[in-house]
């Protein structure tokens, strides 16, 4: 029974990690598909734990594994062309509904095996309250060394196939074999030939898969990064490289490259030292090779790319690459020579990763590192050509608050590529007949941007019509409050039909501000009033152990993105830390065996909230990381303790009952947490309120739990 739960633990946080990985690579990198992905493979596994003893239960676990195990190479294959059934290349946007659709639904089979796996390997155990907290804590450290796994090796020994190729024969093998040390010893060896044959073939079969999306374009390279997945792509003359199905950045792209750095360089036209926030290898480097004195720094974690780059692309030597995430850069470097332009290069701010650059803390980041009279410019995806819509309006008053609390001085171009500029120095009045005259006499002449172009395009209508539509009473964007990623969603709704009404019931109606209450408080009331309140008020404390761990567990992920900018590579440390908790508290609980340990596992979930929510903004970046982890580790050994006093409470006296129905419950918990916590209330509530809501529901069930007690 151990070595299923631990291998049940291994499968299943490798799965859910690999359809994760895999889903945001078909939708451009969108991490609001991480929220809906999650609910959807939490509530199938709560719905197999539940359902295995009413139409599974002759099913042991065994056969279970197999068919976990066959079904999840299948199952990335069907995520990575599902764009298909909804568009004609794989390069187009696809709505949020059906895209958050496919998540759920291709998410399901697995979970719901993995859900069934626990209640089936529960009844290889006699007594329930010990079977189902005993399986909770192998599950726990297997989770912890899968996590660990899968993170170490994705992406850097194994793309997204061959590592579910890979967990899929550790399990399978170890799932089989007997307790000898020899058979022991024979599957090992077994294991490592299998493992050099996937680590050899696979690769040969994701590129065949590769081939076959991106058609008609010829493939030059596909690889998976730790932080996504790439492909390099030629289309006759023009060589594009595609990151999670979204064209990144394109050669020969002269418009492109022009609308990066000419704005900028019309009024700062004797910088020498620019850095560019993403890639230069897209023209930006080549107009800087017109510069006898420029030198450009791009910064980019993506290190496996520069080689593959430098095949496809002719390499510029004005570019400084730093293998480095923009955040961590920033805070640990000291120049002495300080950059006369930053540029934050286009992206869309639709995820934590690139809506962080838009929040105080980046800002100020970039003004240590700016020459007192440099310039920051930031090139958006908004159009502003002809016309400025309210929801365009919106996102340009959201940025231009931000920026405004840290730039003095601030000009806006209008375009289809509206961008921002700022300053600390007076350099933006200029006479549109001055710009000009000095984009004419720059080293390189531009093609695109030049003097009738722009005549155009800086006339004073256009101007006029950008800043009326300028609201200066928004809000900022915010670590605290992160409202530039629902003001997005609601953006690009607009061009994808049903999508328009479903973001603005989510994020303009409010209505999950009281959704989320009436489901607490009704199951409160139902557990608290029904029948044998000691055993009943056991499943809202799993409800609440599940709740509160994937809240907590996503509001850390997501503040240690945004504060320390790491977390693609830092990821299986957190997992790990919380996984090893969660483990820790459950052996704990289950070899004491104290009475009423839902009491002190509460109070410490709400003193560890009230911890966190005190000190999380003044934690020095040289110990953020040792941080997070002592955060997720104490929040998991919480979350193992409840759950094993919510079991010693359920299933007290009950050898009959659904083994199951718990866990089902604490998963439908975590389904809830996964949805809403960061991708909805997050934006809408902020931060503060956020984590008081969590501490509240916490201070609810323990009162209940001493009054049923």
């Amino acid at each position: 029974m151990n070595r299923k739960a631990f291998l049940l633990g291994f499968f299943s946080i490798g799965a859910q990690i690999l359809i994760i990985r895999e889903l945001i690579a078909a939708f451009h990198g969108d991490e609001l598909f991480i929220g809906t992905a999650l609910f959807g493979w939490l509530i199938a596994v709560a719905l197999g734990a539940w359902l295995w003893e009413l139409i599974l239960g002759r099913i042991k676990a065994t056969a279970l594994f197999v068919i976990a195990i066959a079904i999840l190479p299948v199952d990335l294959i069907l995520i990575r062309f599902s764009p298909l059934l909804f568009v004609d290349s794989i390069l187009q946007t696809v709505p949020f509904t059906k895209a958050a659709l496919i998540s759920i639904v291709l998410s399901i089979p697995v979970g719901f095996i993995s859900g069934a796996l626990f209640p089936a390997i529960t009844h290889e155990g006699h007594r329930p309250a010990k079977s189902v907290s005993r399986v909770y804590l192998f599950e726990g450290f297997g989770a912890f060394i899968g996590g660990l796994v899968v993170t170490a090796l994705v992406g850097k020994v194994f793309d997204n196939l061959g590592m579910a190729i890979a967990i899929s024969i550790v399990t399978l093998i170890y799932s089989m074999i007997g307790n000898g040390r020899k058979s022991i010893a024979v599957a090992s060896i077994a294991l490592a030939v299998l493992l050099i044959a996937v680590f050899f073939y696979t690769p040969s079969l994701s590129r065949y898969t590769e081939t076959k999306k991106y058609f008609p374009f010829e493939l030059v390279d596909s690889f998976e990064t730790p932080y996504g997945h790439q492909a390099i792509l030629k289309n006759q003359e023009v060589t594009s490289l595609i990151t999670d199905n979204a064209i990144e950045g394109s050669s020969p792209d002269i418009q492109t490259a022009e609308n990066l750095m000419i704005p900028a360089l019309a009024f700062k036209p004797d910088a020498e030292n620019v850095l560019i926030i993403g890639r230069a290898e897209f023209g930006a480097g080549e107009i800087a090779r017109k510069f006898p004195n420029m030198k450009v720094t791009a910064i980019d974690p993506r290190e496996g790319l520069n080689h593959r780059l430098d095949r496809a692309l002719e390499k510029s030597p004005r570019v400084i690459r730093i293998n480095d995430d923009p955040v961590g850069y920033l805070l640990s470097h000291d120049t002495y020579t300080p950059y006369d332009i930053i540029i934050i290069a286009p992206s869309e701010p639709d995820n934590i990763l690139y809506s962080r650059y838009f929040t105080g803390r980046f800002l100020s980041l970039c003004c240590k590192v700016l020459a007192p009279d440099g310039l920051l410019y930031v090139p958006t995806m908004y159009d502003t050509d002809r016309y400025v819509s309210p929801e365009t309006a919106q996102l340009l008053s959201v940025i231009y608050k931000t920026l405004h609390h840290w730039f003095r001085c601030i000009d806006i171009w209008p375009g289809n590529t509206t961008g921002f500029l700022a300053s600390g120095a007076d350099l933006f009045e200029l006479y549109n007949e001055q710009i000009f005259d000095r984009i004419d006499s720059l080293p390189y002449q531009a093609e695109y941007l030049n003097r009738y172009y722009l005549e155009d395009q800086l006339d004073s209508f256009r101007r006029e019509r950008i800043w009326n539509a300028i609201d200066t009473t928004v809000q900022a964007n915010a670590i605290e409050k992160p409202i530039l990623m629902p003001y997005h969603a609601v953006y690009s709704s607009l061009t994808l039909g049903s999508d328009e009404s479903i973001m603005r019931f989510l994020f303009a109606n409010k209505f999950v501000l009281w959704i989320v209450p009436i489901i607490i408080f009704a199951l409160f009331f139902l557990t608290y009033f029904k029948g044998i309140k000691h055993q009943t008020f056991g499943l809202f404390l799993f409800f609440t152990a599940g709740l509160l761990s994937l809240s907590l567990e996503l509001v850390s992920v997501y503040l240690y993105q945004t504060m320390a900018g790491t977390v693609y590579s830092d990821i299986g440390l957190l997992f790990g830390a919380f996984m090893f908790g969660l483990a820790l508290g459950t052996w704990y609980a289950l070899r004491c065996e104290a009475p009423n340990l839902e009491f002190p596992s509460l109070l410490l979930l709400i003193t560890i909230s009230f911890i966190f929510l005190w000190s999380y903004a003044t934690i020095p970046y040289s110990i953020l990381l040792l941080y997070y982890i002592l955060f997720l580790f104490v929040t998991g050994t919480a979350t193992g303790t409840l759950f094993v006093a919510a079991a010693g409470r359920y299933y007290f006296g009950r050898a009959d009952a659904n083994r199951g129905k718990g866990y089902a419950i604490e998963i439908f918990g975590s389904a809830i947490g996964a949805l809403l916590a960061v991708p909805v209330l997050l934006p809408l509530v902020g931060l503060s309120v956020l984590l008081i809501s969590l501490m509240a529901v916490a201070a609810l069930a323990l009162i209940g739990a001493y009054k049923t007690s």
